[in-house]
């Protein structure tokens, strides 16, 4: 019941058309008047986690389903922002974790001279399960050292 509770309040503040939806538009409007960073970001990464009907709004179920994820992506730390924005950037496919492809690719578009090794290096440290991606727990352990450098 926490979900649903939890899901209508977030419609009910970002719904300013009254359509019981929310566009990329209302959530952009509600985030900036939150001052938070990278707003087009995020509404993106949001999107991209919720809307599962493609519409490119979100309603009470898509919200319901999702609010639990949407709360680790929307804690005001650092480290949180610094992974749902690079999971936004280079989760090219949508699973929600980093291939080495997509990290190579990431890499490269940031100016790494050596993506490939890096990608390669970064996996090989951090991806602690051994299946070939970086999921969110192993992620938010390379951002974190990141940040701490």
């Amino acid at each position: 019941m926490g979900k649903l509770r939890d899901s209508i309040k977030f419609l009910d503040t970002c719904d300013f058309s009254g359509d019981k939806a929310i566009d990329k538009q209302e959530l952009s409007r509600i985030l900036r008047e939150k001052k938070c960073e990278n707003v087009d970001v995020v509404v993106e990464y949001i999107f991209k986690l919720c809307d599962k009907n493609g519409d490119n709004k979100l309603n009470a179920s898509e919200i319901q389903k999702n609010v639990g994820r949407l709360k680790q992506y929307t804690s005001t730390e650092d480290i949180a922002k610094k992974c749902a924005i690079l999971l936004a950037k280079a989760d090219t496919d949508g699973d929600q974790k980093l291939s080495e492809k997509e990290l190579e690719k990431y890499l490269s578009e940031h100016g790494e001279d050596f993506p490939s090794l890096e990608a390669f290096v970064i996996l090989d440290e951090f991806d602690t399960n051994k299946n070939g991606y970086l999921e969110m727990g192993e992620l938010r352990q390379y951002v974190k050292g990141k940040v701490e450098q």
